[in-house]
């Protein structure tokens, strides 16, 4: 499985982007995982019959339903630990902005600062910027196959990422 992330500040349109990203990658073929980072934990809806179970000690608690599977680990994991036995073609991060995972930068309508791009940054998606190139290159948010083709080409294996 390969790791690219999209990243950026909160309402650069992160999300929308990905939506796209994932439809085109379907398309042609690849299975896809996500990941959404947050900086903020989400609790089990108190009350609940998992949250019963974590509040007297499980470490973890899995609710299966008839079309879904939903995990629920007390600790921060790993992307490897996450994705260790899984297959996909894919997985497209959304944030982790500071991990070491390649990624497309977010501009929306800010205006791109260079020096406050992470290393990793492969290139920049705008909203309402000329497209182009600097030291990075500035895709339009309607160029989607330029951006599949640079996460087909730089998006990194699995293991090679650091935990």
């Amino acid at each position: 499985m390969r790791v690219f992330a999209i990243s950026g500040l909160s309402g650069t349109g992160k999300t929308t982007l990905l939506e796209r990203l994932i439809h085109e990658l379907v398309k042609k073929g690849y299975s896809i995982a996500t990941l959404k980072s947050t900086q903020e934990d989400v609790s089990e809806p108190e009350g609940t019959d998992t949250w019963r179970h974590q509040r007297v000690g499980a470490k973890t608690t899995v609710l299966l339903g008839p079309q879904s599977t939903t995990i629920r680990h007390g600790r921060r994991m790993t992307l490897r630990g996450i994705f260790a036995d899984s297959d996909f073609d894919f997985l497209l991060v959304e944030g982790m902005k500071r991990s070491n995972i390649p990624k497309c930068w977010c501009l929306g309508r800010n205006k791109l600062e260079l020096k406050q791009l992470p290393p990793e940054t492969i290139a920049a998606v705008a909203w309402d910027q000329p497209a182009g190139t600097a030291e990075i290159p500035v895709i339009q948010e309607g160029e989607l196959s330029t951006l599949v083709d640079i996460i087909e080409k730089h998006a990194v294996e699995r293991n090679q990422l650091k935990d």
